[in-house]
């Protein structure tokens, strides 16, 4: 078990490996899922700041298989917004300890046009050996960059932009359908018609607090804080393929404001119960 403060820190699960990560400053920690033990440390090399903001672990994220790691630093600003500087690849490896990881790549992204203002939720291009492409939106756009070659594409511009940099980005499973949000703004696109849809505008939600994606059902969840301009807790659940097919699962109207808000979906040991 960890003793010291876990303030600020974040996690990724790896339950094909049966570990756990968790980022905090300058290094992730590989704990054993079953007894909690801290089995291994990734120590990530931090550029000296310049600024009062200091420089740390800000995003990670891992591949479908468990065996590739994404993990961004730079600093956290004001109005949930980052500045990133570096991009690291990791590839997991077996020691005398049991699963850790090991550097591969390392990305400096500070002075690449375009790589600013970025969600901190991001995903690994499906691949089949080894990763080529990482997938990442900001308000104005849907992008990939290129692990080796450093080159940027852009999927999609949105239109209208999104009016703040985007706090949460969801895909369905094959990659295609992308939905992402700020606190005020939310839009679904999907690739295969071109086609995009505004979330707020559809749903008359604000305050946006989370959205997932059900791989089973194959639905997207947006909880939002308001509603039609009335405070509450509302969970809507809606189709991949159509957001028009939607179901306001809770419209609970009860006048507080919610924040630090983490929706997950948990199943029982039937398929049924969720």
């Amino acid at each position: 078990m960890a003793n010291e403060n876990l303030e600020g820190a974040f996690g990724v699960s790896l339950p094909s490996l049966d570990v756990f990560l968790v980022a905090k400053v300058d290094q992730i920690t590989v704990h054993d899922s079953n007894h909690f033990n801290q089995i291994n440390t990734i120590p990530i090399k931090l550029m000296v700041t310049e600024t009062r903001e200091p420089n740390q672990v800000i995003g990670m994220t891992k591949s479908k298989c468990d065996r590739w790691l994404a993990v961004i630093s730079g600093k956290n600003l004001i109005m949930n917004g980052q500045a990133q500087n570096q991009l690291f690849i990791l590839k997991m490896v077996h020691d005398e300890n049991g699963v850790n990881f090991e550097q591969v790549e390392r990305i400096v992204v500070k002075d690449m046009p375009g790589f600013s203002g970025l969600c901190m939720q991001y995903y690994f291009k499906d691949f089949e050996d080894e990763p080529e492409e990482l997938l990442f939106c900001k308000k104005t756009e849907l992008f990939s960059l290129n692990i080796k070659t450093k080159a940027m594409r852009t999927i999609h511009r949105f239109s209208p932009a999104l009016t703040e940099q985007p706090v949460f980005y969801s895909q369905n499973n094959d990659q295609t359908v992308h939905v992402l949000a700020s606190a005020q703004d939310g839009i679904w696109y999907d690739e295969k018609t071109d086609h995009e849809v505004d979330l707020d505008e559809l749903y008359k939600v604000a305050a946006i607090q989370s959205v997932v994606f059900d791989q089973e059902e194959r639905t997207f969840y947006m909880l939002s804080n308001k509603r039609m301009e009335q405070l509450g807790f509302f969970l809507i659940k809606f189709n991949e393929a159509d957001p028009r097919e939607h179901e306001n699962l809770t419209m609970w109207k009860h006048r507080l404001d919610i924040d630090d808000v983490v929706l997950h979906i948990l199943r029982g040991y039937d398929q049924s119960t969720k």
